[in-house]
């Protein structure tokens, strides 16, 4: 009888988006994600279009033809589970941005891979602080960020009235400044 060979399989990708069909891809989970923050905005009783205008309408938001922006793709087994982006703030500091998972691949340390990834990327790139800005709701991303780091912040963008208290501002000191 034959023995049989195991064939390794590697059950994530990461990936750093460059072509237009990444971008395509980037596009479809953050529209996932605007649907799903939409729901649970509602469901908290805040105006959703406020929300809609302030985190995915902003001046610079991520648009992926910016030279400043960085888009990272994750595959699992081979099919499109999450994202997250890094957009530059300054010399010294980049934001976290759009980190996502789809519902059907939570709960496999996908979101961690992600976030080490980007926090790997930002410090390589020389980057001394690493921030982002989340929901309240979002207690299982806060958890996440505490457990490599980040700690909560005051706002580094003005919030609208209606949604201060809904928003969770945090960072990631990367190096020591020199």
């Amino acid at each position: 009888m034959g023995s049989l060979v195991r064939v390794p399989v590697r059950m994530t990708e990461l990936i750093r988006a460059t072509s237009a069909e990444h971008f395509a891809q980037f596009r479809e989970l953050v529209d996932e994600l605007m649907a799903w923050d939409s729901a649970m905005s509602a469901q908290l009783g805040l105006d959703v279009d406020s929300m809609l205008d302030f985190l995915y309408s902003q001046p610079g938001d991520i648009d992926p033809d910016q030279a400043n922006v960085d888009v990272f793709l994750a595959t699992y087994e081979g099919s499109l589970a999450g994202c997250a982006a890094l957009k530059h703030l300054s010399n010294e500091v980049v934001e976290l941005s759009r980190l996502y998972v789809r519902p059907a691949y939570r709960g496999r340390g996908l979101a961690r891979k992600i976030l080490d990834a980007v926090v790997a990327s930002a410090r390589t790139r020389g980057y001394k602080s690493l921030c982002l800005e989340t929901a309240t709701f979002m207690t299982d991303a806060h958890a996440l960020y505490r457990s490599v780091g980040f700690r909560e912040t005051e706002p580094f963008r003005d919030v609208p009235e209606g949604l201060q208290d809904a928003e969770v501002f945090m960072s990631l000191r990367l190096a020591e400044a020199t």
